[in-house]
């Protein structure tokens, strides 16, 4: 629903960023304790790694959090989708009036 040109790079940007950053942070912290820094594991692909550091309640809040992120997103793209079908169908009928009246 971006209005710029490169939708498609700012969406693959964002979601490799997405991936790619909790790795980085276990990186970067995570050499001396790994079990400090696992938590970050469980937001990227070394989640099946990280579950063995953590605790079972930070599992189930990681997994709460992440869908709790996904309704959330989904319930903002619905808005803006409704929004933008409002528009679209307010624009055709106001076609149809206008030639109805014209014609």
């Amino acid at each position: 629903m971006m209005k710029s040109q490169k939708r498609t790079v700012w969406a693959s940007a964002i979601i490799t960023a997405m991936i790619f950053f909790p790795l980085g942070i276990m990186t970067l912290f995570g050499s001396s304790e790994p079990a400090r820094t696992a938590i970050f594991g469980l937001f990227s692909v070394a989640s099946v790694w990280a579950v063995k550091y953590t605790s079972i309640t930070a599992v189930l809040l990681s997994i709460l959090g992440q869908w709790l992120a996904i309704a959330l997103v989904s319930f903002q793209m619905t808005r803006q989708l409704r929004k933008a079908g409002e528009s679209e169908t307010q624009a055709l009928l106001s076609q149809s009036r206008n030639k109805a009246i014209v014609g």
